[in-house]
């Protein structure tokens, strides 16, 4: 997800700016034709969509009978999200807690709420279930455009990664409890991740990832996003690739 607001001028000196709205220029430019074009795609709905609420989020360590493990299920699925009327789209990760529920989480930087840095990296957090896919998958238009990139099972590393970030006792975990507009009750699962940097434009800078480059990499080989762009991140073939 991308915030253009979020780029401001203490962030760049003068020339690095002017490059820097160039390149954003030239992506935006790219994205919009790109959409005609993938705009078929986008009929494809994820089968694994029925086992995902969009109020489901990620257990707490200490209140699950038992632990994520390598076999439950996994999906990468890209959601509509537009910005000045381009869809640059957004990576959702949905995760198998068992058969026949999963949960939606999202990268995010901290301050998320306040819109999402471009080129000044903020710590790195998940947010479960993920506002984005939340706010498509309730939306019956916005649904019908979520496209599924790759669904597969967990293996051992990306299992006691999942493990880690819902250690509640180490602290990696809380919970946020809040009253929606319609005044509903919902939780928040926020996971930090020590060592993780968000920022936007992750194709740009070094050493930080947006919520596409987070994904390809914690699940290498099971899609890739050009330029880091969500919008323009597809399945890998099944025969360019290996595990689940």
């Amino acid at each position: 997800m991308f915030v253009i607001h979020s780029l401001l001028p203490c962030d760049l000196g003068r020339d690095a700016m002017a490059s820097t709205f160039i390149r954003l220029h030239t992506i935006a430019r790219r994205a919009a034709v790109l959409s005609t074009f993938a705009a078929a795609s986008n009929t494809n709905r994820a089968p694994q969509l029925a086992a995902a609420p969009p109020d489901a989020r990620l257990r707490r360590a200490s209140t699950s009978p038992r632990r994520y493990s390598a076999g439950l299920p996994y999906a990468i699925v890209r959601v509509p999200q537009n910005i000045l009327g381009i869809d640059v789209g957004h990576i959702s990760l949905l995760v198998g807690y068992s058969s026949d529920e999963m949960a939606s989480v999202g990268f995010y930087a901290k301050g998320y709420r306040s819109g999402l840095p471009m080129v000044s990296p903020d710590q790195g957090i998940l947010v479960s279930p993920d506002p984005l896919y939340t706010r498509a998958a309730a939306n019956k238009t916005l649904a019908a455009r979520i496209v599924e990139l790759h669904t597969g099972q967990l293996d051992e590393a990306q299992a006691a990664a999942l493990n880690a970030w819902t250690d509640d006792s180490a602290g990696a975990l809380a919970l946020t409890r809040f009253t929606t507009s319609a005044g509903k009750e919902r939780e928040l699962a926020i996971s930090r991740l020590d060592g993780e940097r968000y920022v936007g434009l992750a194709s740009l800078l070094s050493g930080a990832d947006n919520c596409a480059t987070f994904v390809e990499r914690v699940f290498e080989g099971r899609i890739k996003c050009t330029l880091g762009i969500p919008r323009w991140c597809e399945p890998v073939p099944s025969n360019g690739r290996t595990g689940g």
